[in-house]
């Protein structure tokens, strides 16, 4: 946690930190701060579809359903979408891992 909260500090804007330390919270079972780390990603990327699917994933956790819904059917449309990633950014925000659920 500590060293993603350092990195995020150097970099406020790199939305990938953000989300590596949601799923850190996520799998600490701190799911609130997991979710704020996931919305926080989304607000500076938002076609982040690991972003989405991990704020699903929570918001299940935190039975907020229609979050869970809503974030579930944005990265269905993105992922259907057939983006083409044309840099290493965007293929970035294609491959990032999600947590599992």
């Amino acid at each position: 946690v500590d060293a993603y909260k350092e990195a995020i500090i150097l970099n406020p804007y790199n939305p990938f930190f953000i989300l590596e330390l949601g799923v850190v919270y996520a799998k600490l079972n701190s799911l609130n701060e997991a979710k704020k780390c996931f919305e926080k990603a989304i607000e500076l990327e938002p076609n982040y579809i690991a972003a989405h699917h991990n704020l699903a994933v929570v918001a299940k956790d935190l039975k907020d359903f229609n979050l869970e819904m809503r974030e579930r059917l944005i990265a269905d449309k993105l992922t259907r979408s057939n983006l083409m990633p044309t840099n290493d950014y965007e293929r970035s925000l294609l491959q990032t891992k999600k947590i599992k659920k």
